[in-house]
């Protein structure tokens, strides 16, 4: 915990004595800056998929929507993984604990506000203070001595930066992640997911992509490994094959129940719907065509675009079945 703290601190330190927020380091490295909402449009895909008897899950944590979506739906067992271990504390000292502690119109205010860029560094501490109850004992720890060390490195600067635009990215309009996940379309959804969040287990782990079938020890029903399969090219090297996707397949195996879905890559922009035109290497840096696909299975939906379906084209995801 320590070493995320000083690593965060570093992280805010740079980028105020610069006077500027910007992205700086190495993307999904150990300590990094956390997407605060998914890209992705996971309602689009989710909808599409029967959680009947799915009781546990194994997903990349990022921004946690994939968690919440999950909760949404009723599966409460739930490991993550991630290369970053601030998403951690983002997750489980602020999104989740913010779900627990406001109602769905003071949750959705809470989350608009606190990303102002005009918001005092004493504003900021007091809307800080009704998670606290909520938050476990690390992320109590690691959030009191953070929002201590942003006041006092910032309250005498003259151009204050605002904390969460400093550690986070993605940062895009509310409606806009509101239309891309289910547990926050409605008041009903938003408390449906709240009173699963009371029963549900979660854990997380600090893990590569391609290590879980040696790193996790459970068995799962459903795996969502979001887009990570874009950026394999960093141990397969540029224009991998499909082969390599099996045999990471096949990895996985060891860690699946019968009947389990695996949810391998997050496909951006795959359908062009004008011309009826799907991309030739849907997962990017790879040679993997469509055609190549043996026992995985392609499924499309809306891209979202400024809050509605682009009406251009579709993405998609790539998935596989095992029985």
């Amino acid at each position: 915990m320590n070493n995320a703290l000083e690593a965060t601190k570093t992280i805010i330190n740079t980028q105020v004595e610069a006077g500027k927020i910007f992205f700086f380091g190495i993307p999904f490295s150990e300590y990094q800056k956390v997407y605060r909402y998914t890209n992705e449009n996971i309602h689009g895909y989710m909808s599409k998929i029967d959680f009947t008897n799915k009781e546990r899950a194994l997903s990349v944590l990022a921004s946690g929507d994939h968690v919440l979506n999950l909760i949404y739906q009723g599966i409460i067992n739930i490991d993550t993984f991630d290369t970053n271990k601030l998403t951690y504390y983002y997750n489980f000292g602020i999104k989740v604990p913010a779900m627990m502690a406001f109602c769905y119109q003071d949750y959705l205010k809470w989350m608009k506000k606190i990303i102002e860029k005009n918001l005092s560094l004493e504003e900021l501490n007091e809307l800080m203070k009704p998670l606290f109850p909520f938050m476990d004992s690390q992320s109590k720890y690691y959030w009191t001595h953070l929002l201590n060390y942003n006041y006092q490195i910032q309250k005498d600067k003259p151009k204050k930066l605002n904390l969460f635009h400093m550690l986070l990215i993605n940062i895009n309009n509310e409606f806009l992640n509101i239309t891309k996940n289910t547990y926050l379309q409605s008041e009903e959804n938003y408390n449906q997911t709240r009173e699963n969040l009371k029963k549900a287990y979660i854990t997380f782990h600090y893990c590569d992509c391609l290590s879980l079938g040696e790193e996790m020890k459970m068995q799962y029903d459903l795996i969502f490994l979001s887009n990570i399969a874009d950026y394999f090219s960093k141990s397969f090297n540029d224009f991998w094959e499909y082969e390599k996707l099996r045999r990471f397949e096949e990895s996985l195996k060891p860690i699946t129940r019968q009947d389990s879905l695996i949810a391998l890559a997050y496909l951006f922009k795959y359908h062009t719907l004008s011309n009826n035109q799907y991309r030739t290497y849907p997962i990017m840096s790879s040679k993997v065509k469509k055609e190549d696909l043996e026992d995985e299975f392609i499924i499309t939906f809306p891209h979202i675009d400024l809050n509605f379906p682009s009406g251009k084209v579709e993405d998609g995801l790539i998935l596989q079945r095992i029985y």
